[in-house]
């Protein structure tokens, strides 16, 4: 399932199932939904009178009915499970395949991320009710995927964070104190701490490395995640991080993308564009380069940076020349664009970056 914004449609949408080989509209529905997703092979949607429907693959008929609260909204999809919060926080999971509630968190706060069987959350506002618990104030946790206990509490913050990133059991977090805390969940060991700047940033936790951004100095900094000592750096010139592998690190800049080596921050190599970018994905050892400002995309060999090909979005040979649009999705050698001049779907071929289908998007 690929969610698909159409300019104008306002709040609700319909949702349209196209076979993947021809282009082919299987069903759609009425414009009555709000969100929708694919989990463990299962549909769902939530409607405009907000209540949450399992619905069938095949033709999309109702599967199964959960009516919610006109203020709840569908916060994540992890595993078998549909993560809906409320105005309140109160954290709900409801199985997706029967629509049945497995657990509800009073008061849980904004959920952060699923990881290694358990439900992170992040409080940003608690309630105090006397000036003696105010130590006590909460304002991150861990709870059971399966029953929704809280097993963690961040007791050793001072204040609220500014920043959270969870990888592998670890918490990664500061705040207004400005020092970088690594938390392990297990035992709630403080694994190390590092003071902040006053324009560092903490980007991401991947592959064993933190990755903090200094806008000050135009630097990116990287930690060993279990020690918190320096692994290296590297002036970017105002790049910022865009996706992290494990052999290298993916930099967008003006200038266009640059790869690092994760083990020691060496340049790899830099494919430099003039054109507007504004998504860089990667799929298959593949990195697509996509503006829709400039309507093209450019596919770069993810090991050299090489241009492998090129593609216009306004290609004066196809129908729609004028159309300007963006990259949904990139899966089994198909790069899936919608145009914004008829609101279609194409299906561009990666091999010889010929359109395979043209289907229109809008409501019959």
């Amino acid at each position: 399932m690929a969610k698909v914004l159409v300019p104008g449609s306002g709040t609700a949408a319909h949702l349209v199932a196209v076979r993947r080989e021809s282009g082919q509209v299987v069903w759609e529905s009425q414009a009555t939904i709000l969100d929708a997703g694919a989990l463990d092979g299962k549909l769902w949607v939530m409607e405009t009178d907000h209540s949450l429907n399992g619905i069938s693959e095949r033709d999309g008929s109702l599967v199964w009915h959960t009516q919610l609260g006109a203020d709840t909204q569908v916060v994540s999809e992890e595993g078998a499970l549909l993560y809906v919060q409320n105005s309140r926080q109160d954290l709900m999971a409801y199985r997706v395949a029967d629509g049945l509630l497995q657990w509800q968190a009073a008061d849980a706060g904004q959920l952060l991320k699923v990881d290694q069987g358990l439900v992170y959350t992040y409080q940003g506002l608690v309630a105090v009710p006397s000036k003696k618990q105010a130590s006590a104030s909460k304002y991150l946790m861990a709870l059971r995927v399966s029953d929704g206990h809280s097993v963690w509490v961040a007791t050793s913050l001072k204040s609220m964070p500014l920043a959270v990133k969870i990888a592998n059991g670890v918490v990664y977090s500061y705040g207004a104190s400005a020092v970088l805390t690594a938390i392990r969940v297990s035992d709630n060991r403080l694994l190390w701490r590092r003071p902040m700047g006053p324009q560092e940033s903490l980007i991401e936790v991947a592959g064993g490395l933190v990755y903090i951004e200094n806008a000050q100095i135009s630097e990116l900094v990287v930690l060993n995640a279990q020690t918190g000592a320096p692994a290296w750096r590297y002036l970017s010139g105002n790049a910022s991080v865009v996706a992290v592998q494990p052999q290298m690190v993916y930099l967008r800049d003006t200038q266009g993308i640059t790869a690092l080596n994760t083990r020691n921050g060496s340049l790899v190599w830099l494919y430099e564009t003039s054109i507007a970018i504004s998504d860089v994905q990667l799929q298959g050892g593949s990195i697509y380069v996509v503006s829709e400002q400039d309507g093209v995309v450019n596919a770069v060999n993810g090991r050299n940076g090489n241009l492998l090909w090129h593609y216009d979005i306004g290609d004066p040979g196809h129908s729609y020349s004028n159309a300007r649009g963006y990259v949904v999705q990139i899966d089994q050698g198909v790069v899936y664009l919608v145009l914004h001049n008829d609101t279609s779907l194409n299906a561009l071929s990666v091999l010889d970056r010929e359109i395979l289908w043209h289907t229109s998007l809008i409501l019959h």
